[in-house]
């Protein structure tokens, strides 16, 4: 029985590790140009965020969805290199989330939800819900107002409910950071830097990343 269930410890850390081994982000780029809104999104994987270094299998991936005021669009996607990508228009009247999520073949539900918010140059910042309630998901407050040297507080939630969980906070190109929630489950740290952020959490076998970008 003790060799049953040795055995059993290590097949789990074994599945897990793969997994949990290395962050998985999506990052996009949005081009404003001749009046046309449109963002071209990656589907990365690796440990030098925002370097993508693994491809992740396309049957991992269950769905690719730009939301705009809770409505899903789905967005194709294809490879290129070490990253999967995709083109989508944007509501310029509105904040936008990108999500995509992945599965394992002997799972019914996602166990990761990457997700991006998007601010056109036009939105003025209301009305924007960030909450889906789909899954787990990081959920920053006020991030269309927040520039550097502000403060961003972070809740985490797993299907619309409140758990507690911790963050990692990747700057690119800078020091990462772990955050432990505080009694009322959120965090708050200070945006030192402009450009991109990755964070990062787990809570019970599921992941979340989200990603956005800072200005000066």
């Amino acid at each position: 029985m003790k060799f049953i269930k040795i055995a059993l410890f290590l097949s789990i850390i074994q599945f897990s590790i793969p997994v949990f081994s290395h962050y998985q982000w999506i990052i996009t780029d949005y081009n404003n140009t001749d009046g046309e809104n449109r963002i071209k999104l990656h589907i990365c994987c690796g440990h030098k965020f925002p370097e993508s270094e693994l491809l992740l299998k396309r049957e991992m991936i269950t769905c690719v969805d730009i939301i705009d005021a809770g409505i899903k669009k789905p967005i194709q996607i294809s490879v290129n290199g070490k990253t999967w990508e995709g083109k989508t228009e944007l509501n310029e009247n509105s904040g936008n989330i990108v999500v995509y999520s992945l599965k394992k073949k002997i799972s019914k539900s996602p166990y990761f939800w990457g997700r991006t918010m998007i601010f056109p140059d036009r939105y003025s910042g209301k009305g924007f819900e960030p909450v889906t309630g789909e899954g787990l998901e990081i959920i920053p407050e006020d991030l269309f107002n927040k520039k550097q040297s502000d403060h961003l507080r972070i809740r985490i939630l797993l299907d619309g409910k409140p758990v507690r969980s911790k963050l990692v906070v990747i700057p690119d190109g800078k020091k990462s950071r772990y955050l432990n929630p505080g009694p009322d489950n959120s965090m708050v740290f200070k945006l030192k830097y402009q450009g991109l952020y990755l964070l990062n959490t787990y809570y019970k076998g599921k992941g979340a990343s989200l990603t956005f970008s800072i200005r000066n």
